[in-house]
């Protein structure tokens, strides 16, 4: 028997209240162009989508919700300028690697080049030593060439002048000989700033960074095994798209293991702080856990909203994780148009290999329905996109299937399913999840704001 037509919505006002203007006005406040989210801060911007209170600098600065404002907010902006350095280096490494293998290759007297694909990345080699591994005299050599021959790009997002920038860093230097090592330096010196950041801003919440790191470490530690269980197979001489799942557990396993090397738990303990960091800024700022968890019925999502409000989720969701472009449906949600994906668009794949930062990304859920014919669909609100209270188009609302929303979603305590790479094309697939009700025992997968009212 077909379940009934059923629905509900929840969709957040356009924009953000006036900074300026007083906060006792409350909810009357005028509201202003709400920007997209800066660098990975999505977290953040969901919390002002879903609803949270906004004090703002009118607000008496003794009031308790101004206080955590304000701290939260000054850890959010220092996390989004390391990112961003961050990002910047990783760009300007691509673009590197990008033109030595597409420029310096046939010119350079390099030894015949192999080619690794791996999750998420294909590295060139050159007698079994990354390409990267050059030396200081090279480099200044050839340096006017390395930075020259291509234009930024919209795939890298830099310019050759920051590129230039970093190489130039690296020959002034004598500490060390090989580019690779300069550029592994750096980026561990971005995540020991990250470490530092998480560690001032817990104790000065009166949380020991060590207790913390042990209490969030487990599944956090998990999913950046996931991402270095498909070298660990390579090592081995398997084809870990071919193994079964008690095989892969097994290597997962050797991989946890690994992770627990130096390298690999700087970058852990990175992403495991910044998880607490968020937890603490969500309660802080007025935000609960939700009972719904993706082993529950549709009905189950349906009545949560309902009673809550919008929902912050995590996960492989929103318009970040596709290569092409949603197209808008004939349906509107309050006025909103909803935009939608094709059953075949391609997908961007998740890099599991990044572990300096979770792969996934926040967005809002704001409305769910059953329609005449039994299917059941999501709607989602991403921040990536900016809202003009002046234009109602610019709040852009997103439909998936319930089906793909569960497959799709990642708890907020870590990175739970089996990460898979296709061989052939290089892509990770992510399994689907065993979702009996006793495996999301002690598991969240949603909050929301508590003192969230309808507009």
């Amino acid at each position: 028997m077909a379940l009934a037509p059923v629905q509900t919505f929840c969709i957040p006002p356009l924009g953000k209240p006036a900074k300026d203007a007083p906060y006792s006005l409350g909810n009357e406040r005028p509201r202003i162009i709400q920007p997209a989210q800066k660098g990975h801060s999505g977290w953040y911007y969901c919390m002002n989508i879903a609803g949270r209170e906004r004090f703002g600098p009118t607000a008496p600065n003794d009031l308790a919700g101004r206080v955590a404002e304000m701290e939260c907010s000054l850890f959010r902006k220092t996390m989004t300028g390391l990112d961003e350095l961050n990002d910047e280096l990783d760009r300007a490494t691509l673009l590197l690697i990008q033109t030595i293998k597409e420029d310096c290759l046939p010119l350079f007297p390099f030894p015949k080049a192999k080619t690794t694909t791996g999750p998420g990345v294909t590295l060139t080699m050159i007698d079994g030593e990354n390409l990267l591994n050059l030396s200081r005299e090279f480099v200044q050599r050839h340096l006017d060439f390395l930075c020259g021959t291509k234009e930024p790009s919209s795939i890298t997002g830099t310019g050759n002048q920051k590129l230039k920038r970093i190489l130039e860093d690296f020959c002034r230097q004598k500490e060390v000989d090989s580019l690779k090592e300069f550029l592994d330096i750096s980026s561990d010196k971005l995540t020991h700033s990250c470490i530092q950041v998480c560690e001032i801003y817990l104790r000065n919440r009166n949380m020991l960074p060590d207790e913390e790191f042990q209490k969030h470490r487990a599944a956090s530690r998990r999913g950046a095994a996931i991402g270095n269980v498909y070298q660990t197979a390579l090592s081995q001489g398997l084809d870990y798209s071919t193994l079964q799942k008690h095989e892969k557990e097994k290597l997962i396993q050797i991989s946890l293991r690994k992770a627990d090397d130096i390298t690999h738990s700087l970058d852990l303990r990175a992403i495991v702080l910044q998880s607490a960091i968020h937890k603490d800024i969500e309660q802080r700022l007025g935000f609960e856990f939700a009972d719904w968890d993706p082993s529950r019925p549709f009905d189950d999502l349906i009545a949560s909203l309902q009673e809550h409000g919008p929902h912050q989720v995590k996960g492989f969701l929103g318009k970040m994780w596709y290569k092409d472009a949603p197209f808008a449906l004939k349906d509107k949600v309050e006025g909103r148009t909803v935009y939608g994906w094709k059953k075949d668009a391609a997908r961007i794949e998740p890099d599991i290999t990044k572990i300096k930062q979770l792969p996934i990304s926040d967005v809002v859920v704001v409305g769910a329905k059953r329609v005449e014919d039994g299917r059941e669909l999501v709607y989602l609100v991403d921040p990536q996109d900016a809202t003009d209270p002046s234009d109602i188009n610019t709040q852009k609302v997103y439909v998936v299937s319930y089906q793909s929303f569960i497959r799709q979603i990642r708890n907020r305590d870590g990175i739970t399913g089996f990460a898979t790479v296709n061989t052939q094309t290089g892509k990770i697939e992510m399994e689907e999840i065993d979702r009996t009700p006793s495996k999301f025992s002690g598991l969240h997968y949603a909050t929301y704001y508590r003192g969230y009212q309808k507009v």
